[in-house]
């Protein structure tokens, strides 16, 4: 008799509660170029395209890519997600910039690093949080 059980990979990967901001945008990069795709899917209301924009690279002084998304971050706010790169210098820089109206309550969120794993982490801070040493 043969088993249909695999007794390789029984790991789990944990289930991520946010799309990571690359992924999000990978797929909306994808997305632009039929703007019609999204409208026939019935998400006009979520469909928010990559705008691209010609800018000048200040490495080098010659014109480089600037994206800029408009997204939201559950639980935050509305941002804009930019990511400026020169094809010329290889130079390039990611920025986050707050968008939408600052939120009616605020909340106090506190983050002890106690070892150098600790430090392998993204954090989006609003402009008025603070990061300190002890």
């Amino acid at each position: 008799m043969q088993s249909n059980d695999t007794k390789g990979d029984t790991t789990q990967k944990p289930t991520e509660f946010f799309e990571s901001i690359g992924d999000k945008v990978e797929g909306l990069a994808s997305a632009t170029n039929g703007a019609a795709a999204a409208a026939a899917a019935g998400d006009e209301d979520d469909y928010r395209p990559v705008e691209e924009v010609e800018s000048l690279c200040m490495n080098c002084g010659k014109n480089g890519m600037t994206r800029l998304l408009l997204t939201a971050i559950p639980y935050f706010r509305e941002v804009v997600i930019m990511s400026f790169a020169c094809e010329h210098c290889n130079t390039r820089n990611n920025e986050i910039q707050a968008a939408g109206t600052v939120q009616a309550k605020g909340t106090h969120y506190e983050l002890r690093l106690t070892s150098l794993a600790d430090l392998g982490r993204q954090v989006v801070k609003s402009d008025t949080a603070v990061v300190k040493a002890c």
